[in-house]
């Protein structure tokens, strides 16, 4: 959904001396919120589901670990990325790379055994 629509949802962060997560631009926050219809803040939740989501699978896919995949989806600290996962997805992002605390994925054949 927010891949590809312009917003900077998922580049690496530049360094500063206060927030954990990258920020997100007010005016773009704004844009997406007036997209999806919702406030602001509800915007803000939408954002970090995202990253969270796109964090699960780029290291269950294992493209990078846990410190690269939290910086490569917006956040600046690891360790809140690690205690923001853990809300969300029940287990540490080290255990979910090893394939813990998910349902492994599985190939569907269409019902179509035995043809």
């Amino acid at each position: 959904m927010l891949a590809g629509c312009g917003y900077a949802v998922l580049e690496r962060p530049q360094p500063a001396a206060s927030s954990e997560e990258a920020p997100i631009d007010a005016a773009a926050l704004a844009a997406l919120a007036d997209e999806i219809r919702v406030t602001p803040a509800h915007a803000g939740g939408v954002v970090m589901t995202y990253r969270l989501e796109r964090a699960a699978q780029m290291l269950r896919l294992g493209e990078g670990n846990v410190g690269e995949v939290a910086y490569a989806v917006g956040f600046r600290s690891v360790s809140h990325f690690t205690r923001r996962f853990r809300e969300q997805h029940g287990v540490t992002p080290s255990a979910w790379r090893r394939g813990e605390g998910a349902p492994a994925l599985r190939v569907i054949d269409g019902g179509k055994r035995g043809a």
